[in-house]
């Protein structure tokens, strides 16, 4: 038999938990003692962007978030209409555009996809 740890957590106090592959979920104690996504930010998905939602959303890295920031692409409707556009190729004519900051948005961008499907892109 395994031993199993029990703790009892407080309405409105938030939880984390980590899944075997490695991925962080934050929940919320609600009043009744359900859990509930605390902020979909942090999951490491795209559920919840729209176009209009701004690329700090997305929780990218410092130098990721700065290059892009430099090059006006401000939301992620605008991430979507650039890697469309230009693709991988074209972030890496970014000044110092690095493979780990393509690979980055590549990654959202095809997370972002995959939650939001849009016919045509």
């Amino acid at each position: 038999m395994k031993q199993l740890d029990l703790t009892v957590f407080e309405p409105g106090e938030t939880v984390g938990t980590l899944s075997k592959d490695g991925k962080v979920a934050l929940w919320t104690v609600g009043p009744e003692g359900g859990l509930s996504r605390a902020d979909h930010r942090l999951f490491g998905n795209a559920d919840g962007l729209v176009p209009d939602s701004p690329i700090e959303d997305l929780n990218l890295t410092v130098k990721t978030y700065n290059l892009l920031k430099r090059n006006s692409v401000n939301t992620v409707g605008e991430l979507l209409d650039y890697y469309h556009e230009k693709g991988d190729l074209g972030l890496s004519e970014i000044r110092n555009m690095g493979e780990k900051n393509i690979e980055e948005i590549r990654t959202w961008v095809i997370k972002i996809r995959e939650a939001n499907p849009e016919p045509g892109r």
